[in-house]
């Protein structure tokens, strides 16, 4: 998943296979699929084997990402723009020990970009949801540290959004800003905590149809466990685990709505609350996620697309990359730091 011709090879694949081919496909910038997405599972294989390599070849991935960022018209989007390159750059700089010129660089350019869209927010989807707007900048902005101002006027955009949500989604819904707020209040931000309780209380009795991390129960879940440890609410913390045993009969092993983003949330469930279920689920979700490796594939793992077809994708969102965080990341002690970019830690 790290090998240029294999990626080219993937990436070829994936032009005939899919049927949304015109949206799936690798870009430079995106984290959902590109040299963004790859520098940062790189960052994952390096926080666990520092000896490597994975330091090298993700600084390669890096390099292509950066220079997408002189693009005037690149959108600040985490999955597709400026403050996923940041974060990118701040998982692979080993605790910001590397990369302070670039990670400075990247940032300014960030900061100026988003007062101009702080002032500009409207509560539409794409101001606030995970995938382009305010939730998933602001996780961004915690990996690597952002001025406490900076956070502070994140924090007011966010807690001026009000309640009303067409749907209760992690990736485009009340999940993000709700999980965003519990983060930021969690960092002490002031002045967020009454819209926090708000949302979560909205939130809890919301009608969730779906099981996946992007609009179902689980990142539904999760935000309202990051919610109910935000403000102290025990009950709530509950209710969110018991809520994130949804299961269902996954179509694809894939993170965004598969296999591998259920196996992603139980296993954060396990680690934080020691619940035996979660570790229970997890070990069958895992178990599960590996029945679905094809060792013919390019990738080992193909993304099965609502209408049926098999995809040779590379990338984090709907790839194989992905899937290759999640399993990297549950052999390990702790939850992985990557797991921000998904607002579930």
């Amino acid at each position: 998943m790290v090998d240029p011709d294999r990626i080219a090879a993937g990436v070829a694949a994936m032009a005939g296979q899919s049927a949304f081919a015109d949206t799936v496909r690798w870009r430079p910038a995106s984290l959902a699929c590109g040299d963004v997405g790859a520098a940062v599972l790189c960052a994952a294989f390096d926080a666990a084997d520092p000896h490597g390599g994975w330091d090298r070849t993700g600084h390669r991935f890096l390099t292509a990402a950066i220079a997408a960022v002189d693009d005037p018209d690149l959108p600040l989007s985490l999955f597709a723009g400026s403050t996923g390159v940041l974060a990118a750059a701040a998982l692979l700089s080993r605790g910001g020990t590397r990369y302070p010129g670039l990670r400075s660089q990247l940032g300014t350019a960030v900061l100026l970009a988003l007062g101009r869209s702080l002032h500009e927010a409207r509560g539409d989807e794409r101001d606030y949801d995970v995938v382009e707007g305010l939730s998933g900048w602001t996780a961004a902005l915690l990996l690597d540290a952002a001025p406490a101002d900076v956070l502070t006027a994140l924090g007011a955009t966010l807690a001026q959004l009000g309640q009303d949500f067409p749907e209760p989604g992690m990736a485009h819904g009340a999940g993000g800003p709700l999980a965003a707020l519990a983060l930021l209040h969690l960092h002490r931000v002031p002045g967020v905590r009454p819209a926090l309780r708000a949302l979560a209380d909205r939130l809890r009795t919301a009608e969730v149809a779906q099981v996946s991390w992007c609009t179902g129960a689980l990142g539904v879940a999760r935000a309202l466990w990051l919610a109910g440890r935000a403000l102290d609410d025990a009950e709530l913390r509950a209710f969110a685990t018991d809520m994130a045993l949804a299961d269902t009969d996954y179509r694809t092993p894939t993170l965004c709505h598969g296999t591998a983003g259920a196996l992603l949330v139980s296993a954060l469930f396990w680690w934080d609350t020691g619940d035996e279920r979660h570790r229970v689920h997890a070990d069958r979700l895992c178990t599960r996620l590996l029945d679905a490796y094809e060792p013919a594939s390019l990738f080992g793992f193909r993304d099965v697309e609502s209408l049926g077809a098999l995809v040779d994708n590379p990338g984090v969102l709907l790839g194989a990359a992905g899937v290759a965080l999640v399993l990297r990341a549950v052999t390990a002690s702790r939850p992985p730091a990557w797991a921000r970019l998904f607002l579930l830690a």
